[in-house]
């Protein structure tokens, strides 16, 4: 019985300093980059699920297949992707590579 040691509760203080360093991770990642206003409004598009999966095909595809499903779709975006020079591809078209087709 010589081996037990009676447990010490932590006080106050010392649970409030532990939260507290916990505090400085961020959530949001930070790539360093800017975006266009454009850009940002699609990146907004790839993440709405409301329109369907965006893997696999462009964001045009996809903005018409929303439209021909009935599921109304800004039409700021489909003007944004034929007027302005942005990228064409998904948001996670580069960051999910092993759902690519390989035919």
């Amino acid at each position: 019985m010589d081996e037990f040691y009676k447990a010490k509760k932590k006080t106050l203080k010392e649970t409030s300093k532990s939260k507290k360093k916990k505090s400085h991770v961020t959530t949001k990642p930070n790539d360093g980059l800017e975006y266009s206003k454009e850009e940002m409004t699609l990146r907004e598009f790839d993440m709405n699920t409301a329109y369907g999966p965006c893997l696999g095909m462009t964001r045009l595809e996809r903005y018409e297949r929303a439209r021909k499903w009935g599921l109304k779709p800004p039409p700021k975006i489909g003007m944004i992707l034929k007027a302005f020079n942005v990228d064409k591809e998904c948001l996670l078209h580069d960051r999910l590579g092993f759902f690519e087709k390989k035919f």
